[in-house]
């Protein structure tokens, strides 16, 4: 989240409050693994998950007058995480058996971006260079390109998480699946927005710039259901 509020260079002029929120709702997931299983109890899996879900962005601009209309704008964009994993599984039961229930833990990498321009028109304050969002990248610049220009954010996170496995048959087997990654909230706001944004308007404001943070970390939750064929 970030705000501003504006004290106007000319006295003549009233006070201003400038804001942005956003946040993150649930989707879809889907993803591939391989699991390695060298010890009679312990495996270890290597895996690719894509997560998408929605990202909401808010925008309002309320004057310092009763007379000037209050300013408020609301966008949807898909959200898309790559994740790539690795996680050692701790299986209760041994190799051979049908049932095998187990907790799991590992790192992940994250890219995080969005999948289209989550404003269309934004007020002088808050023009990020937002007419090229939503256009095709032929890759991401990590170190110059804002989030909400279309730009990733690459993170480190950490998952954690529990499921069974039931054997089928000696080559084919179902797992019902339940991971949590924990990581810190992705900065879409903070990122794309510029402390000196004040000189696009017309007298100039100073502004005191706020920048609210989320509580908590990002964490992101999925179910799965799948099959795992074995060599």
């Amino acid at each position: 989240m970030g705000v501003y509020v504006s004290a106007p260079g000319h006295p003549e002029l009233p006070d201003n409050l400038l804001g942005i929120t956003d946040d993150v709702n649930d989707g879809w997931s889907a993803g591939v693994s391989v699991t390695l299983n060298t010890w009679r109890w312990v495996s270890s899996e290597f895996g690719y998950n894509i997560q998408r879900g929605k990202y909401r962005l808010e925008v309002f601009d309320l004057p310092g007058t009763l007379d000037d209309d209050v300013l408020y704008e609301t966008a949807t964009s898909g959200l898309v995480t790559r994740q790539f994993e690795y996680n050692l599984l701790l299986h209760a039961r041994p190799r051979e058996s049908r049932w095998r229930p187990y907790v799991t833990a590992g790192p992940v990498l994250q890219l995080i971006h969005l999948t289209d321009a989550p404003v269309k028109r934004a007020p002088a304050a808050f023009r990020l260079g937002m007419q090229n969002i939503g256009l095709l990248k032929s890759a991401f610049d990590f170190g110059r390109t804002p989030p909400l220009e279309g730009g990733g954010i690459f993170q480190v996170g950490m998952q954690y998480g529990a499921g069974i496995k039931f054997r089928v048959h000696p080559r084919f087997t179902i797992r019902g699946d339940f991971r949590e990654t924990w990581s810190k909230n992705p900065k879409f706001i903070m990122d794309s927005y510029t402390d000196d944004s004040s000189i696009l308007l017309d007298p100039p404001y100073e502004y005191e710039v706020f920048r609210a943070q989320p509580f908590g970390k990002f964490r992101q939750q999925r179910f799965t259901l799948g099959f795992a064929f074995t060599f």
